[in-house]
């Protein structure tokens, strides 16, 4: 192997026995005092051995039985019933060595105590649970090759022990020989479940970032949020800049979410998925760290009408379920945002710099679907849009929620496009575009709370799991809220009121008209020379045009989703489409399908612009997307 794919996998593999090995350290369970008796057998026998050789063995046995038979008595009924087994062997073995002592010949004494101590060691060091992980991993790394061949790779070598993760699972570390790569591997995670006799979500697979060679097989026997620690169900962080626990990956290393970087700025977010797929839990989470953070001020627009925030409205320093308040808000942080770049560029500072007085605002958006559905849609749309390229530098924070991110549904590409935090949960129809890439596997429909992420600083293609607040905890995280920079980020809210307009009419007011001046009257103008005509309808004359020509026939427009299906349809019957053919199937014009349907689908990296032999513009889907939607649609 060369050294630089070496050092790597000692390296990973060093970094993730240490990981596992503290994890166990801190979930271990105090000690029973019993545990150490096996070494006091000895020492015991030869002490109560020694003094009772001085009476005859009629009376030594006697006493040695009665005193076994008390002791064990007055002990196991004071342990747990799994703990009575190696109680009683204990006094057993006590009892006997205690005997054999005390009768034996003084030349067989020493040859007792050997036997005892060694036993006893014996014992203890192979019931250890170091020994039985070791033996576990030697016996899963010699089974290796016949599930590699089984898969039908039998190229595929351990490279380096197989890693015990506890009761989390344990990982195969792998790699192909030199010219080979192991893309294939992440195809391979249903065969691998198969040939080791497992559910297909205990087996997640993952690429090495830096060596095409190496790769990971994580196997998961336990869930991995059985394995969280108290102080990360229970964090709060401190500032906004430091990072959330938000969950724990399948193979047990936890997942961090970073929503402000210090000498970057804000990281927007947004998560997708079906109803009750766990995307609401996951801002939850946020909030939950969030509850005592002096520097961080909360906007939140819920599109859900209070179904799971409306209870946390009184943290929030504003909280609305109306588009038309909301349109008002972006209006307003927009101004916030001029104000704020400013401030940047008079106290020559490239990034924003949170703090109790100058607090990053956040702004979450739940079932953004419903605000850009809104008769105000377009407007909120082309406020956010332009809000969301510039609001890295200025401390604001944009994390939305929605069921489906196209189109308006996810208010608008420009939006979707800066989102670098994406968390794509449960999707019945394999919505999964807002990932950079396809996930090796969908998330099944019980997997609530499952999710896969694409960060600023990592894109591992495996699940993670995220951490339930029970509603009762909810309750007191409300109750007990004291956290955010409401206050103070009041006095910029107000500074940011629209410019208030001249007090009352400045216009003079008009002479009532003269009905017989006609059209000289109804448009007469004032001083004030407005554009506005005033006057009166003196008389609506019906008027016809004559067709110039007849106007092709056009299909009633669709509306978005069943336009996006038929989309869809036609890309997995035909392989690739036009834009006209798009047109003609929806009943949309030109603009809005490449706008709303076209574009998002480019953006989101599964469909392709190609020129065909006449040189006309078609469009095709990339094949792991095709071939994915025409399995999910047979």
């Amino acid at each position: 192997m060369p050294p630089q794919p070496a050092r790597r996998n000692a390296e990973l593999v060093r970094t993730a026995t240490t990981t596992a090995t503290a994890t166990r350290h801190r979930n271990r369970t105090p000690r029973n005092p019993l545990t150490a008796i096996p070494f006091a057998v000895a020492a015991a026998a030869v002490a109560v051995g020694a003094a009772l050789h001085t009476i005859p063995t009629a009376l030594a046995v006697p006493v040695a039985v009665a005193t076994a038979i008390a002791v064990d008595v007055a002990v196991t009924r004071r342990l747990a019933p799994q703990d009575r087994g190696s109680a009683h062997l204990a006094v057993v073995a006590t009892a006997g060595i205690v005997i054999a002592t005390a009768t034996a010949p003084l030349s067989l004494r020493f040859v007792l105590v050997v036997t005892a101590i060694a036993a006893a060691a014996s014992s203890r060091i192979g019931r250890h649970p170091a020994v039985r992980r070791r033996k576990r991993t030697l016996d899963l790394a010699d089974g290796w090759p016949r599930i590699a061949a089984t898969v039908g790779h039998p190229e595929l070598a351990l490279n380096g022990p197989v890693v015990d993760r506890g009761a989390e699972g344990y990982t195969y570390r792998v790699m192909v020989p030199e010219g080979q790569t192991i893309e294939f591997l992440s195809r391979l995670a249903g065969s691998l479940a198969s040939a080791l006799n497992l559910r297909v979500d205990q087996v997640q697979v993952e690429l090495d970032p830096d060596w095409n060679r190496l790769g990971a097989i994580h196997i998961r026997e336990a869930d991995p949020r059985d394995s969280a620690t108290t102080a990360m169900v229970d964090a709060a962080v401190a500032t906004v800049t430091d990072s959330i626990p938000i969950g724990l990956y399948a193979d047990g290393k936890p997942f961090n979410l970073q929503m402000f970087v210090e000498g970057l700025g804000g990281v927007d977010g947004m998560a997708a998925g079906d109803k009750g797929a766990g995307k609401s839990s996951l801002v939850i989470r946020i909030l939950k760290a969030w509850r005592n953070t002096p520097d961080v001020a909360i906007l939140f627009a819920d599109g859900a009408n209070g179904r799971d925030f409306g209870p946390w409205k009184d943290c929030f320093f504003r909280y609305t379920t109306e588009p038309r308040e909301f349109l008002e808000w972006l209006r307003r942080l927009n101004r916030i945002a001029d104000n704020r770049e400013k401030a940047n560029g008079e106290n020559k500072r490239r990034v924003w710099r949170p703090s109790p007085t100058d607090p990053v605002v956040a702004l979450f958006v739940e079932e953004m679907a419903k605000f850009g559905k809104s008769a105000y849609g377009p407007d909120i749309a082309q406020e956010l849009g332009r809000l969301a390229v510039r609001n890295r530098a200025i401390g604001l924070i944009i994390f939305g929620l929605t069921q489906y991110p196209i189109g308006m549904n996810a208010l608008g590409p420009e939006v979707r496009r800066g989102m670098h935090n994406r968390f794509q949960f449960r999707d019945a129809e394999s919505g999964t575009m807002i990932l950079s890439s396809l996930p090796p596997r969908q998330i099944r429909a019980s997997e609530n709370g499952t999710f896969y992420a694409e960060t600023r600083d990592e894109n591992r293609r495996m699940t993670a799991q995220v951490l339930w607040t029970p509603d009762d905890e909810r309750d007191k995280i409300i109750a007990g809220w004291s956290g955010n920079a409401n206050a103070t980020f009041e006095t910029e809210w107000a500074a940011a009121d629209p410019p208030a307009g001249p007090a009352g009419n400045s216009r003079r007011p008009q002479p009532e008209p003269d009905t017989d001046a006609g059209s000289e009257q109804l448009f007469a103008s004032g001083p004030d020379d407005t554009p506005t005509v005033e006057g009166q309808v003196l008389a609506v004359v019906p008027t016809e045009f004559p067709q110039i020509r007849d106007l092709p026939d056009r299909r009633p427009e669709m509306a978005f989703d069943e336009a996006d299906w038929e989309f869809r349809a036609l890309l997995r019957e035909h392989g690739q489409v036009t834009s006209k053919q798009v047109e003609q199937a929806v009943g949309w014009r030109r603009g809005r399908v490449r706008r709303e349907l076209i574009a998002p689908a480019i953006d989101a990296g599964w469909l392709t612009p190609e020129e065909d032999n006449r040189g006309d513009r078609v469009y095709r889907p990339v094949d792991e997307w095709l071939n994915a939607e025409r399995r999910a649609n047979r």
